[in-house]
């Protein structure tokens, strides 16, 4: 375990010393717990914004296409630069 030192405010201690004797926790547990939630909820919003742009990326490659036969020459794109 890594031990963190952080500061809140008066209010925010006593919501916490609250919180976690209602819940039958040590302050460090609420936190820990709270903590975990958030990563995972970040973790979560994340995997649900990568889902939405991979299924708007095949709706607009469905629309489009290349002409037939066409091949990529990355050396022809080189060679127009110049």
């Amino acid at each position: 375990m890594i031990q963190k030192i952080i500061e809140i405010t008066e209010s925010q201690e006593q919501e916490l010393k609250s919180l976690a004797s209602n819940r039958g926790l040590s302050e460090e547990e609420l936190l820990s717990q709270v903590l975990t939630q958030l990563l995972a909820a970040k973790s979560h919003e994340q995997n649900v914004a990568l889902e939405q742009f991979i299924a708007r990326a095949r709706e607009i490659s469905a629309r489009h296409s290349l002409p037939e036969g066409y091949r990529f020459n990355r050396q022809e794109l080189y060679d127009q630069d110049n």
